[in-house]
């Protein structure tokens, strides 16, 4: 094997490379999304405090989520404009999923030209799944994230215009 054979042989085609590209440009997009909401649900005035910049860079994604939605709990009675945020913070969840789903699976391409993945999962005993995957489906992905970040910044920038009309 030469030293430039794998970006010639690569184990699926350019165009899932390219969507798992943007999944994961659009999941960091996310990310940012939460940690600025849970900035703004704090009362820090500036788009994205560094303050909790510092705390939030030490949290798994999850807990970010679980600290949104505490947040969430806490301010929505005083903004209702919040309303409908645990619709939000489930479909956060949902995008998180698909997201691991492909991000963290193995690909190969099968015999008819389909494309293939297979995930491990070892929580009490292993358990191995394998599917067939189509381009359609993944491009889903970046585009179902990207829905549930903007609904995420509704929230939090209708959250700043109540602040300023009260």
């Amino acid at each position: 094997m030469r030293e430039n054979d794998f970006i010639t042989n690569l184990p699926v085609p350019d165009e899932y490379l390219i969507e798992l590209g943007k999944i994961t440009v659009m999941y960091g997009a996310l990310e940012f999304s939460v940690d600025r909401a849970i900035s703004k649900l704090s009362g820090y005035e500036s788009m994205l405090d560094w303050r909790v910049s510092i705390m939030t860079s030490h949290l798994t994604f999850q807990q970010r989520l679980n600290a949104l939605g505490a947040l969430f709990e806490q301010v929505s009675e005083s903004y209702p404009n919040l309303a409908g945020y645990e619709k939000v913070i489930e479909k956060i969840k949902k995008v998180q999923k698909q997201r691991n789903k492909f991000i963290h699976s193995m690909y190969a391409n099968g015999d008819k030209s389909e494309v293939g993945i297979w995930s491990l999962s070892a929580r009490g005993s292993l358990t191995i799944k394998s599917q067939d995957v189509y381009i359609q489906e993944v491009r889903n992905v970046s585009v179902d994230i990207d829905r549930v970040r903007l609904q995420l910044e509704e929230l939090i920038t209708a959250s700043e215009s109540y602040e300023k009309s009260a």
